[in-house]
Formats: structure tokens, sequence, C-alpha cells
């Protein structure tokens, strides 16, 4: 199969996935967020101007690294991701190394995971690009009540998002040039909200 063909398959194949097994309390991990992140992934990608088949492994990747939420808690979702993505394989017929690939991209999305490749390293800073930017505000405030909702558990939210935001670092030097300033001013944001709220 063609891989523009598959990458367009697999997007409609997600956007299935997340229109039937709607769940009201992904807040963050939502359709609206596999489409953004996919689009910072393809904003890196073209930075490093990667071929047609590392460029299809990543996206494809993009589309099913979260639909694991739909299916259990967020422990072990990127598991439960990859095996929907088998699911889709079997579906399509899709190339057995091409989907080892695709496999490692959604796996390493896992937190304290180093990545592997390039695709896998970019995929990684994709799906957390919004600690860089202006969006943290929105995302956390998001992810907040999402957790809430499906874990019940929020106890010291902004402690955890402060050493979030303080561990991370960025794989990509696109986005450690880009992003930096950016992730510096969440750092002050939220140790700001720390303050007010004590």
């Amino acid at each position: 199969m063609i891989n523009s063909d598959l990458v367009t398959f697999a997007a409609q194949y997600v956007r299935g996935l997340y229109a039937s097994q709607f769940d009201p309390r992904l807040l963050y991990h939502n359709l609206a967020h596999t489409e953004r992140m996919t689009g910072h992934a393809k904003e890196i990608a073209a930075y490093y101007a990667l071929g047609k088949e590392e460029d299809a492994t990543l996206i494809v990747a993009c589309w099913f690294h979260d639909v694991g939420h739909l299916t259990g808690l967020p422990e072990g979702h990127e598991a439960r991701s990859v095996t929907e993505f088998n699911n889709f394989c079997a579906q399509q017929h899709v190339d057995d190394f091409f989907a080892a690939r695709v496999r490692d991209c959604i796996m390493a999305t896992r937190r304290a995971h180093d990545p592997g490749s390039l695709p896998e390293a970019i995929i990684c800073d994709a799906d957390t690009f919004n600690l860089g930017t202006g969006e943290f505000e929105q995302t956390d405030a998001a992810l907040k009540e999402e957790m809430q909702l499906r874990t019940g558990r929020i106890a010291d939210w902004d402690d955890k998002a402060l050493r979030l935001l303080q561990s991370h670092r960025y794989f990509t030097e696109y986005c450690q040039r880009m992003l930096a300033a950016g992730l510096q001013k969440n750092i002050e944001l939220v140790q700001a909200r720390m303050r007010i709220s004590r």
C-alpha cells in the first residue's frame, strides 16, 4: 500500500474510533489533541526533511498514539493504542517492518522513555509541544478536569505540573530552540499560581 494512502486511511480509522467510542470525560486526550499533535509532528518533521517512509511512520503513529484512552484508564494506554493499531494493520495488510516502526513510535510516547530514532524523538516532542507554548494553561486545565473525572486523583496538581515542567526535556534541537522560552514561562506561571493558592 502507498504510504500516503495509509496515512489517509489511518486518519479516517482513528476519527471513526473517536466518533464511535466518544467519551465526554476525555477533555484533553481527545481527537482535537490528536489533530493538534499531528500538526506539530508535521511541523517538526518538515524541519528535518524526513523521507516519505519515516514521515508516514511518524504520522500514522501520531494518529494512533492516544486511542488507548478510549478503552481504559490512563495507565497502559500506549499498549492499548498499539493493540488498536494492530487491528488496523490486519484490515489494511500493513507491511510488518513499517508496522513495527509505528509501534515503536507509539510506545516512545511513554513518560521517561528515551527515543531510539528521529521519528520517535519527533513524536515525543509533538506530544508535549504544548508544555512550551501559550496553550499550556488551557491544556493543563483540561487535563486536570479529565483526570478528576477519570481517576478522581488531582491532589497536589500544581506541584505535579511544576515537577513535570521542570524535568521536561525536548529531544529535537528544533523544539529545544523553539520552545525553551515558553517552557520557562510556563514554569513561572505555575509557580505564580502556587504562590497565590497558598
